[in-house]
């Protein structure tokens, strides 16, 4: 309700990844003599340019470039080429779907900020030099460089690594990889490099490292079970943080934290029924409704939407309270509106639950199960985090909290932010429930911050209010303060008055 004062952590429900960045100082490392090194070197400056030039694009609907690098054509028989790449990348596709027409250019590095490489300082020597004298430097001298194409926007070292006999120049994302068929100059090294059993290609990556910039990444722990890894996040290497049924934790490039919520077919049939109904007062039709979870030795049944009886229900929209139908409470939120009239926009609020629903439920589906914020929310409404420490957000209505709740930054703008719903809330229960710590979800108290809570010498923690992750008492496979604390808000509809409020909500 409006009056309600909750708190919440976050509930992000992870759809999928390619990084972008903010750019300037250019900072070179040292270079490695070993060859696999030197790749993954070359492969990572790649990742980092792409992103950072993905996102000056995406600001100046422009690429960041300097002028035109044409070294690998032949100006002069007599003076060696300053790279075979632009001829190499050229030849090497025209068998297949080209790719790399159209012309390429050096890449302005001072156009963004805080670029790290390790290659390519020879831009040093080329930023103030006219395209004119670029074409015709000819020496083979200024290869340190990197360059991209004007068309597909693929960027390319000059230089090229050699490996094993083979010099490769680049490194193509897996949907171009299908184009292009496997070539002398882009590789993935095999110990990083699978297939999942659709066929899909899988980057592989261990504790401690970070996903690439440009796609997830797949993680398997020691006990082989499985995680999808968002781009850019990294995988926490402090002990007990690695497995997946002790609550595998990563950090996005924020320093936030979360943990995976494995979601097997079976868990999945449970948080879901397949059915097509009306969302209360509107025409929108939801084609997956939650009606029955079972968890634990329990089962919660579900109403179907737009229904006056039932005490939980989603995605649904309340119909009495007035609080849905209010315009300043959608706005608040951040929904679809001022197409025309109150009544379209109260629709088009219900259209965005619907289709956030069955987007989280297909997401769950395809990546095996989605990430929840580790800490409650804190922060603020416009900049939220789920970090340690921290001040919990409280004191807002649902409506602030919702937009809390999408107003995470991600720097690749496929992942995705929400409030938690019911049935990922479920699932987090009976992941704590049956997994890692095997926490009773029936009575908390042992590790949930409530003033009749047993187990604690000092009384004075009870029931107060403290900052996020202030006890390991209170922590339930890496998730802290689940229980107790301070309410959190789900994206549930309690009867048709309310929306329901649980222990805690955050989830991607």
């Amino acid at each position: 309700m409006k009056n309600q004062k909750g708190i919440n952590l976050v509930s992000l429900s992870v759809a999928v990844i390619v990084i972008i960045a903010i750019a300037g100082t250019v900072l070179y490392n040292v270079r490695t003599n070993l060859g696999v090194q030197k790749l993954k070197a070359m492969q990572t400056d790649i990742e980092n340019l792409r992103g950072k030039v993905a996102n000056y694009y995406l600001q100046y609907g422009a690429l960041p470039t300097l002028n035109v690098y044409s070294g690998g054509e032949k100006q002069n028989t007599s003076i060696p080429k300053d790279s075979n790449v632009i001829k190499d990348v050229v030849e090497n596709a025209t068998s297949k779907e080209q790719l790399d027409t159209g012309v390429y250019y050096v890449i302005d590095l001072s156009a963004m900020e805080n670029v790290t490489l390790t290659y390519g300082e020879d831009y040093e020597n080329l930023k103030d030099k006219s395209a004119e004298t670029i074409k015709t430097l000819g020496n083979g001298t200024l290869t340190d460089v990197y360059i991209i194409n004007a068309v597909s926007h693929n960027i390319f070292y000059v230089a090229g690594i050699t490996y094993e006999g083979k010099t490769y120049y680049t490194q193509y994302q897996d949907e171009e990889k299908e184009k292009i068929g496997e070539s002398n100059f882009d590789i993935d090294l095999e110990s990083r490099v699978g297939r999942d059993s659709k066929g899909n290609i899988n980057y592989r990556i261990d504790k401690g490292e970070r996903a690439p910039v440009n796609r997830n990444a797949i993680y398997i722990d020691e006990n082989e079970n499985k995680a999808v890894i968002p781009a850019g996040f990294t995988v926490s290497g402090e002990q007990g943080e690695s497995t997946i049924e002790n609550g595998l934790v990563v950090i996005d490039d924020n320093q936030n934290e979360w943990v995976w919520i494995p979601v097997s077919d079976i868990d999945l049939n449970k948080m879901y029924g397949n059915g097509e109904y009306s969302l209360s007062k509107t025409n929108i039709k939801t084609n997956k409704i939650s009606i029955t979870n079972t968890l634990s030795n329990r089962v919660l049944d579900r109403s179907v939407p737009g229904t006056e009886t039932g005490e939980y229900k989603e995605p649904d929209i309340l119909s009495d309270s007035g609080n849905d139908l209010n315009e300043e409470n959608r706005k608040t939120a951040g929904f679809i509106k001022n197409d025309g009239t109150t009544a379209s926009t109260y629709e088009m609020m219900a259209m965005e639950l619907a289709n956030d629903y069955n987007n989280m439920l297909n997401s769950v589906q395809i990546n095996g199960g989605f990430y929840v914020g580790r800490y409650e929310l804190s922060g603020s409404i416009i900049s939220p985090e789920t970090k340690k420490n921290k001040d919990v957000i409280t004191g807002i209505d649902w409506y602030d909290l919702y937009r809390a709740c999408k107003n995470f930054k991600f720097q690749n703008d496929k992942i995705q932010s929400r409030m938690i719903w019911g049935c990922q809330w479920d699932q987090m229960c009976r992941f704590i429930n049956l997994f890692g710590d095997k926490k009773d979800i029936d009575d908390s108290r042992s590790y949930g911050n409530y003033i009749d809570s047993i187990g604690f010498n000092d009384t004075s923690e009870f029931g107060k209010k403290q900052k996020t992750g202030y006890s390991e008492k209170w922590k339930a496979n890496n998730i802290y303060d689940i229980a107790g604390n301070c309410w959190e808000w789900t994206q549930e509809t309690f009867y048709t008055q309310s929306r329901a409020f649980r222990g805690r909500i955050l989830s991607i």
